[in-house]
């Protein structure tokens, strides 16, 4: 009689105390933030690229909107990096990502507040490669972004849109210090 009021009593404590522990569990407060996919992305992009994380911006074209023309003054460029000196020589390829998502999270990391990218603002420059000699890790040439489309700027002002460049590598033995990079553009619009 004895040990059936003993299982009696410690088996009922014993589930309450465990459901005590895995709701106690389940319950708090996770510490690391919730990031989504491209959050998580871009960060890693970003710290991967090194603690001195230097955003290229160009000197500011100039619009004038009543006869639709504009001034070049100078593209945003930027050299791309492995994070190992290439065994032979590597072609990387440069592509606008028009993923609005990806300015959104850099000017919230940043604090940006940049104006919106639109599809087909910007080009690259030339034919969207460079190159990295073998035995270096970075290129010689640089990632020129230019703007190319206009249309969308309706207001006067000053505008800094922040470009996303995704660059990839057909060599499997290089890795990219980072495979997105960004870069920001100023524009002067007047009437």
């Amino acid at each position: 009689m004895k040990a059936s009021k003993l299982i009696n009593t410690v088996i009922p404590s014993a589930i309450v105390m465990a459901g005590s522990y895995i709701c106690f569990n389940a319950c708090k407060k996770d510490k690391s933030p919730v990031k989504d996919e491209v959050t998580a992305y871009v960060l890693d992009n970003l710290a991967a690229s090194g603690t001195n994380i230097n955003i290229p911006i160009n000197d500011g074209d100039s619009v004038s909107q009543s006869i639709g023309a504009y001034t070049r003054r100078s593209p945003t460029c930027f050299p791309v990096l492995l994070t190992d000196p290439a065994k032979t020589d590597v072609e990387i390829t440069a592509s606008i990502d028009e993923n609005p998502r990806l300015g959104q999270v850099f000017d919230s990391i940043y604090k940006a507040g940049t104006a919106q990218l639109w599809p087909g603002m910007f080009t690259i420059l030339g034919n969207d490669k460079v190159t990295i000699k073998a035995g270096q890790t970075a290129s010689t040439d640089s990632i020129k972004v230019i703007l190319k489309d206009i249309s969308g700027i309706k207001q006067p002002g000053l505008y800094i849109i922040t470009i996303p460049v995704r660059l990839n590598t057909s060599s499997p033995n290089a890795r990219l210090k980072s495979s997105l990079m960004f870069g920001q553009y100023k524009v002067i619009v007047v009437k």
